[in-house]
């Protein structure tokens, strides 16, 4: 494979994408015409080898974004209304501020205005910031990485001949998430999915030790190492896993 192809390969290989497949069966999800609000609550670190710090716990770490990342897709903006409620008390604590600046501007400005004009602008001054009530979502979503499986295949091939020698090593591990879906009203838990995908890494090496003359010796080694992103096996995971979930409920 030319260089430029395979710099190419790799570039196109670390560039999160929401498949076509996914982005029809969510579209098909309670009809055409519905429209649904949906907040991802939490993703969890739920499997046995959770480490803090650890690769199964970076991987959760990332999960709630990268489900908001998928639900958003522009694709998508006529089915789902995604809102944040991780950052909830931030954007009450916003939403004090600005009902504390309406009222001080406006006892400013009763203080200031003729005795006669002061009834008129207590009743009729406009706020500043005009903020609607916020409602409740239809949906919240649950979500974990309930496995990460190192080394399910483990293995390597070498061979050497008179100072040649050449080396290849293979791993393979496997990310598990799962997603539930639940009804704000009831609380029902009105479907649930998985998905799982294969991170892969592998080294190739070579090299050669001999002598070129009674008084030379030349010894020459190289190699070439690749690793899955965890991130888009993460995605294509959870792409899985919501397709399921939307699919069965």
């Amino acid at each position: 494979m030319p260089i430029g192809e395979a710099s190419q390969t790799v570039a196109q290989r670390q560039t999160p994408s929401v498949s076509d497949n996914f982005i029809l069966a969510l579209k098909d999800f309670g009809g055409d015409d519905t429209r649904f609000s949906l907040a991802v609550m939490n993703f969890e670190d739920l499997s046995g080898a959770r480490i803090e710090g650890g690769i199964s716990s970076a991987v959760a770490s990332s999960g709630k974004l990268l489900s908001e990342f998928l639900l958003t897709a522009p694709a998508l903006n006529g089915k789902f209304l995604v809102y944040s409620r991780s950052s909830l008390t931030d954007l009450l604590n916003e939403r004090r501020l600005a009902e504390s600046f309406n009222e001080s501007r406006k006892a400013k400005m009763v203080a200031e205005a003729r005795p006669e004009m002061r009834a008129l602008i207590q009743e009729s001054l406009k706020p500043t910031y005009d903020l609607p009530d916020l409602h409740p979502v239809d949906l919240l979503l649950y979500g974990a990485v309930v496995g990460y499986d190192k080394d399910l295949v483990d293995d390597g091939l070498g061979i050497g001949l008179v100072g040649y020698n050449v080396k290849r090593e293979r791993s393979l591990d496997q990310v598990h998430v799962m997603v539930q879906l639940v009804e704000t009203v009831s609380g029902r838990i009105r479907s649930v999915g998985s998905g799982s995908e294969v991170v892969g890494s592998s080294l190739n090496s070579g090299g050669y030790f001999g002598l070129l003359d009674p008084f030379t010796v030349l010894e020459v080694e190289g190699g070439l190492a690749a690793n899955d992103p965890r991130t888009l096996a993460l995605i294509a995971a959870l792409q899985k896993a919501l397709l399921e979930m939307f699919e069965n409920a």
